[in-house]
């Protein structure tokens, strides 16, 4: 600590290293989380990079796995035949018929590339942007195609499936799209969606390419955009179309007939290439065999069939496998009709059957359910075991297979018997048929035989049979590379994905269709490749079959060999205006400012984007409800819209189908959402814009943010009628309560003031040796007259004070005293009631008065120099108590080697001795050399008693000598001076008091004043982060607000939702929500603040020991601290600090009461703060005023509802007035308007939702007053939370009153129940067991907060009620709060917070979060990322910061998950264990 000649050091508050070191620290990882915000923001624009050579395929993406493997294949070199189709498809709409395998996809290429050249050339001149679509039938093929594309073209290609989320995309985000990338690869689904909300126009695209052309036909999205968009734009402003196919035809039927169908409906002309030899040259045509079997036995039971049949046949899950079995043992044989009971039966696929047994008994007998259930479940286990116990038999004994399979073995036996490239396909009907063959040759083990299955995606298959575009295309990866050389697979392999070229194909199952023989033909063109058909011998549907595809292909080869040279039909037989003169019946809506259409067809896929809007992370899918009935001779639809969608649905017309009524009920319900605007000129939900901002209008501030606000520091009380001499003082008993004994006695004195001082709470200082001690402030009630000499008394003891103690002399100026100090004379204690003249020490006032201090003189009794106060007239630094005089030492010997180090230590006198060099001359050539040596206490110049000492004070070294000769001898008695040096902080704290007073007189609010100083406290620059380390920490200002700030939010929710609820019965629950969160909002209520000036209240510094001094007087000696003072008088405040001020005034005013209502005071403290017509009630009562009961509480209750109350009356203890509030409570959104007499439980739940939160933040606010916010939160999460309160409408029966219109939720209500009564059962007495359970159904909690949301209605607005059922029935859960220490940690955020600070012992890491910027109208994406000094180590995206945050968390777990501290600090470059130990703050679960 520096000292001068003056008392005062450098304050104890300034900034420390570590603390800049965070400030920086957090200073880079903002920049660089910005940073990797942007480069986030467009996916699109960066493009699929290379995966990492050294990663092999199983750890790569499905984007990696094709970026890798058709960058293998290089570009494609054109062909003749296919030079000559694309100079036709350049000047005309065209289909290219061309066998699989041909090359059509890079036709596609060379049109591209030649529509790209023209669009670059267009663009030049000025012409509007256009670009092309590829569009295709599978998720699978565009990714592949796109790959193609991109090895092909040198243009940004763009590759967008429904996954994706393109269905929520608005406009603008397509026109970006549009404008980056001049070729789009997506399914067409997308496309005809984006035409239908006119996000595209048709005149924006320049050519349309179809893949696998055959699929246009009916309603499928190929032929929908040539039937909705493509027709009906005018011909100038269409663009080319580009088919490909192998065949026009997917089905039976006439060949040509479906060819010229193919071209009305395309609105092109089918071509081929007119050199055919040239194309067997380039696509070789397979050697086409007939391989025949002798005839199969028919179907039988084999011995394992039987036995499974007897005991397991009335299992309706196995219904599908023993029929698979019986047909296998005909066409497979006995191995494989037995094999199919393994797969089937395998661990991995009982849970489904589990699954499936469920629901069919559930479906037929809800109350026998889990009884018939659980033995069949059981019966299926037994199978399964039973089967693992066979032995399984030898396929290569006799009968084992069938004829069929044995020929299929002879042949492909031929190909593998020795080393050899042979690739082959074997193609079946069904997904069993190849698995089993796949086991089969396995189990053969053939010597260079490698089997594999390929079978489509189709997730809802059991039998172990289900698979993943990724899983294929890792099958074809290994396929290509010689992994696997024998193919197993399904019609899959037959259509778009791209199967390496084979030299031998099998059709194992025989063909139904030209398209599935050209197409698994066209797999076969390796050189001497082979293409084999199976059929038994003597069987004429075999052979019929066999001749007939044969016949149509020559009869398409025909037709297009025959069209004319320009290749244009004449004559079509159909007229495309008959095709769509159907769709001509229904409605269209056109919105004309932006063309964007409304069909029947797409009304139900606007509703379904619509709905899902509406969907919060980790809920239920949000869905529309269609609920068609009859009506008469035709039918009616009811639509019921989600939970938060403002318009609950419409009940539409009537219509002849139940299709139709269907679409014309979503068509006129889409009209309806328009115009109540929720859907926007693209038929887009405007709750992509609205609810995220409105939800996270709390963050809708620069919370981090500073600006500089004027600060007041000196209360106006000290300037109340100054410059006058008072006649009567007001007397505050100021005393000292140490918890245990100090070593110095402390007297109490008292302070005299002009007017008198508010009541003031006691609060602790800490003494020496940190005793903390209580500070209690004792005002006398009748005020103290005074004389003018009895005020010159008092002001010479308090001018001595400042001079003795703290060495400052101030003008004699009585008129500007701002108070007095006085002793008081020696009681135990005083009354407000005293006489206040018997209350001064009248004796040593005078005392004081007569001396101005007391003279040493050699011969003065050593005992009068025992116990006193001594100070240095010349330097303030030192100050001493005395103990006892050392009879050992003299004044002439060195100073004992424990004392401090001063100038001059050649002896005890000079020791002790501030002169200057003259003066110090002069007084040792006259001073007594034999004074005594008295042995003393050197007083700290520890100003800050609020607070324990700091290291550096405790290691202050008090001991010391002095002689009394060069000192002064205070003439005030040591116990007085030692409370006197407690003055500094009390004055402090004091002036806080007053401060607080003048903003709760500003406010207009009646606030405990204890209440309100903890309310305006922030004592670091990061309060509000309740764990993190504290930055410029003020010590010793007491409590903050951050506990009040917890409690005040929380009222401040429920008022306003009682407020919005009483004034607005009709709104709907998302408008409440909305319209809460604009008055809660932090921007709202620091808008508020700024306009009553509470920064000027806040306290954002501690103790300053320049600021405490008397105000208004004239410093005569000593250091003028004026200059620091005016530069203390602004402050730092970020905008949230203001906010969070505001909320902690709310906590205050509910803990200091009300007039009539405990509540009173925070209402109108609300009001002061949200400033809102919304919310003007300035007490409790007021609510019930505003509120007007609507028609349906009123109304008489019928039968129904009188015996529910009654029943929930026996269970709950509360007996409803308004029987129909009870029954709104138990109604969910999804009950039909038409059944539903009274609203849903949506805004009762709403409104529930806040009162349950008040009571549980309050009862645990109360009942720890010690633990901070965070503490609270984490715990009162499990209080409120969705497990528990869905685990509590369980075991309080109110699951079984709700009225729904859903099967799915009623499956999940009744198996979540059986869950929870077979935890409680098995847990026996642990009140905590349901946090073990799996998540409830969400409306099993909403019934909870309905339910109590309608008793507060039903009691008039009692709140007492609310609190009555949570000491009956929630918290006999939550007595011991400790058993809940985990539920919080269990979220992956607080785990991951944990890991790092526990185990790997780190503190520079972060958890940010922020907005993708994006375009308007797209649904927000938040990205959060974990970043460990300066890696990202994960990231996180969501439409929420929450769960953005918690699938970081996740994702940075698991990449830490088993890395040694070692590793991680190596990794990392972390060495925070070395250089810190404070964690700091990455977020909670909240």
């Amino acid at each position: 600590m520096s000292v001068t000649s003056d008392e005062s050091g450098n304050d104890a508050e300034d900034a420390d290293g570590a603390s800049i070191g965070i400030t920086t620290r957090r200073r880079v990882q903002n920049a660089q989380f910005e940073a990797l915000l942007y480069k986030r923001a467009d996916p699109s624009s960066e493009p699929i990079q290379a995966p990492a050579s050294s990663l092999p395929d199983a750890q790569l993406s499905t984007a990696h796995l094709l970026a890798r493997h058709d960058a293998e294949t290089g570009h494609l070199d054109p062909r003749e035949y296919q030079v000559e189709l694309f100079e036709r498809a350049k000047s005309r709409n065209t289909i290219a018929v061309l066998d699989t395998g041909s090359g059509k996809t890079l036709i596609a290429v060379l049109l591209l590339k030649h529509t790209i050249q023209n669009e670059l050339v267009d663009r030049g001149t000025g012409k509007a942007h256009r670009v092309s679509f590829f569009l295709v039938d599978s998720v699978t093929l565009v990714y592949q195609q796109a790959a193609v594309l991109r090895n092909n073209l040198d243009q940004n290609v763009a590759q967008f499936f429904g996954a994706m989320g393109t269905d929520l995309w608005s406009k603008q985000t397509w026109e970006d799209h549009l404008k980056n990338n001049m070729v789009i690869v997506c399914t067409a689904q997308i496309l005809n969606q984006c035409l239908l909300n006119s996000h595209i126009k048709m005149e924006q695209i320049n050519l349309l390419i179809f893949d696998e052309a055959h699929h246009t036909k009916k309603e499928h999205p190929y032929a929908r955009i040539i039937k909705d968009s493509y027709l009906k734009e005018i011909p100038s402003k269409r663009p080319r179309v580009f088919g490909m196919t192998a065949s026009p035809i997917d089905a039976k039927g006439d060949v040509v007939e479906a060819a010229r169908m193919l071209e009305t409906l395309l609105d092109s002309q089918i071509a081929t290439t007119s050199k055919l030899t040239l194309l067997r040259h380039v696509v070789r045509r397979p050697t086409e065999k007939v391989w025949q079997y002798d005839k199969v036995v028919p179907p039988f039971a084999t011995a394992l069939h039987k036995l499974l049949k007897d005991r397991y046949g009335d299992i309706s899950c196995f219904e599908g496998i023993f029929k698979f079995s019986w047909n296998a043992s005909s066409e497979l044989g006995r191995w494989c009709s037995d094999r199919i009971w393994t797969l089937a039966l395998a661990d991995d696929v009982l849970p489904k059957y589990e699954g499936s047994i469920n629901k069919l008994y559930y479906d037929k007998d809800p109350e026998q359910k889990s009884e018939k259930a659980y033995k069949d479940v059981s019966r299926i286990k037994e199978a399964s075991e039973f089967v693992k116990q066979l032995a399984s038999s030898d396929p290569h004994g006799a009968e084992e297979l069938s004829p069929k399979v044995q020929l299929l073995k002879q042949e492909i036996q031929k190909y593998f018997e020795r080393p050899t490239e042979t690739k082959c396909i074997v193609f079946t009907q069904e997904r069993y048929t190849a698995k089993i063959l796949c086991e089969l040759f396995t189990q053969l083990k053939m010597p260079h035989l490698k089997p594999g299955v390929l079978v489509g995606v189709r997730s809802s298959d059991i039998g172990g049979m289900n698979t993943t575009f990724r899983q294929q295309f890792l099958t074809l990866i290994s396929f290509r590379n010689g992994d696997i050389n024998c193919l197993f697979a399904t019609s899959v392999a037959e259509e778009g994905l791209d199967i390496p070229d084979c030299n031998l194909v099998v059709r194992f199952d025989l063909y139904h269709t030209l398209i599935q023989y050209v197409q698994s033909r066209g797999r076969a063109r390796h050189y001497n490749s082979t293409y084999a058909t199976i059929i038994e011998k003597s069987n004429s549907e075999h052979t019929y079959r066999l001749e007939e595809v044969r016949r149509a292909e020559d009869i398409m080869q025909k037709f297009c060999e025959s069209l004319p040279e320009d290749r244009i039909l004449h004559g079509y037989d159909y007229d495309i205006d008959s095709i769509i003169h159907k769709d001509g019946e229904k409605r269209i809506y056109q919105i004309p400012s932006t063309g964007a259409k409304l069909t029947y067809h797409s009304a139900i896929a606007i509703l379904a984007r619509y709905a899902s809007s509406l969907q919060y992370e980790k809920e239920t899918s949000a869905q529309v409800t269609y609920i068609v009935l009859p009506a008469n001779s035709s039918f009616t639809c009811e639509v019921i819209l989600p939970e938060k969608s403002p318009i609950r649905g419409l009940i539409g017309t009537p219509a002849i189908k139940k299709s139709l009524a269907k679409q014309s009920a979503a068509f006129d319900t889409c009209l309806l959402l328009r115009q109540h605007r929720l859907l926007d000129d693209y038929f887009a939900s405007v709750y992509h814009k609205r609810l995220p901002a409105m939800r996270n209008a709390r963050l809708a501030i620069t919370s981090k943010q500073k600006n500089q606000y004027d600060m007041i520091t000196k209360p106006e009380f000290w300037k109340q009628h100054r410059e006058v001499v008072p006649e009567v003082l007001f007397i505050t008993v100021i005393s000292f309560i140490p918890t245990r004994t100090p070593a110095r006695e402390h007297q109490s004195f008292a302070l005299l003031t002009r007017e008198r001082l508010p009541h003031c709470p006691q609060f602790p200082i800490f003494l020496e040796d940190d005793i903390e001690t209580n500070v209690k402030f004792l005002p006398i009630l009748d005020a103290l007259a005074v004389s003018t000499d009895q005020l010159n008394v008092l002001t010479t003891f308090s001018l001595r004070v400042f001079r003795d103690v703290f060495h400052k002399i101030y003008d004699r100026n009585t008129e500007k005293m701002p108070y007095w100090l006085c002793p008081v004379v020696a009681e135990d204690c005083f009354e407000p009631a005293s006489n206040p003249k018997d209350v001064i020490d009248w004796h040593l006032l005078m005392f004081v008065q007569d001396n101005d201090a007391v003279e040493w003189s050699c011969g003065m009794a050593t005992e009068l120099l025992h116990n006193r106060f001594v100070y240095d007239p010349w330097d303030g630094r030192y100050r001493y108590f005395t103990q006892v005089v050392d009879p050992n030492l003299r004044a002439s010997d060195p100073p004992p080697s424990f004392v401090q180090r001063r100038r001059h230590m050649d002896n005890i006198l000079n020791f002790c001795t501030s002169l200057s060099k003259n003066g110090r001359a002069r007084f040792m050539a006259t001073c007594d050399w034999d004074q005594p040596v008295i042995r003393a206490e050197l007083i700290r110049l520890r100003r800050n008693l609020l607070d324990k000492m700091t290291d550096a004070e405790k290691d202050f070294e008090a001991r010391s000598v002095i002689c009394p000769e060069p000192l002064k001898i205070s003439a005030i008695p040591a116990s007085l001076a030692a409370s006197c040096l407690a003055f500094p902080a009390i004055i402090s704290r004091l002036d806080s008091y007053l401060i607080a007073v003048e903003a709760c007189d500003h406010l207009g609010l009646v606030i405990e004043l204890e209440h309100a100083l903890e309310a305006l406290t922030k004592d670091s620059d990061n309060t509000e982060e309740h764990r993190g380390q504290q930055i410029h920490f003020q010590r010793g200002m007491g409590k903050n607000y951050e506990r009040l700030e917890f409690l005040g939010d929380c009222f401040l929710k429920m008022a306003t939702s009682i407020a919005l609820f009483s004034q607005n019965p009709d709104d709907d629950e998302f408008d409440y929500h909305v319209n809460r969160m604009c008055l809660i909002c932090n921007k709202n209520l620091f808008n508020s603040a700024i306009e009553k000036r509470l920064y000027e209240f806040i306290r954002s510094r501690g103790f300053s020991r320049h600021a405490w001094y008397p105000d208004g007087l004239t410093l005569l000696q000593g250091k003028d601290h004026s200059k620091k003072t005016s530069s203390e008088s602004k402050h730092a405040l970020a905008e949230k600090t203001i906010a969070d001020v505001c909320e902690a005034l709310i906590g205050a005013s509910l803990l200091s009461g009300g007039p009539q209502h405990r509540f009173d005071m925070a209402v109108k403290a609300v009001s002061t703060f949200v400033g809102s017509a919304s919310h003007k009630v300035t007490s409790w009562h007021e609510y019930y005023e505003l509120y007007s009961l609507p028609k349906y509480q009123t109304q008489g209750a019928d039968g129904f509802e009188l015996d529910l109350a009654q029943k929930v009356e026996e269970k709950l203890g509360y007996r409803f007035a308004y029987p129909r509030l009870l029954r709104s409570a138990f109604t969910h959104p999804s009950y039909p308007s038409a059944w539903a007499k009274v609203p849903c439980y949506q805004r009762l739940e709403f409104l529930g939702d806040s009162l349950l939160d008040m009571v549980c933040v309050e009862d645990l606010y109360h009942r720890f007053p010690d633990r901070d916010p965070q503490w609270l939160t984490e715990h009162k999460m499990a209080m409120v939370s969705n497990k528990f309160l869905g685990y509590l409408a369980v075991k309080l029966q109110l699951h079984t009153h709700l009225q729904h219109f859903s099967n799915p939720l009623q499956s999940q209500i009744t198996h979540y129940a059986e869950d929870i009564q077979t935890a409680e059962i098995e847990h026996k007495q642990a009140v905590d067991f349901w946090v073990v359970t799996k998540d409830p159904p969400k409306c099993l909690p909403d019934m909870v907060e309905a339910f109590l949301g309608a008793a507060f209605v039903d009691s008039n607005f009692n709140f007492q009620v609310v609190e009555d059922f949570f000491h009956r029935h929630i918290k006999v859960h939550f007595e011991d709060m400790s058993i809940y220490d985990t539920f919080a940690n269990k979220h992956p955020t607080t785990f991951l917070h944990n890991r790092l600070t526990n185990e790997y012992n780190c503190t520079n890491y972060c958890l940010k979060s922020g907005e993708i910027p994006g375009i308007d109208g797209l649904p927000p994406t938040i990205l959060a990322a974990v970043i460990v000094h300066d890696t990202v180590v994960a990231e996180g995206t969501a439409s929420s910061g929450r769960y953005a945050k918690v699938k970081a968390s996740e994702n940075a777990l698991s990449v830490l998950e088993g890395l040694p501290a070692f590793e991680f600090r190596n990794k990392y470059h972390c060495n925070c264990q070395e250089t810190d130990s404070k964690a700091p703050e990455i977020g909670t679960a909240i």
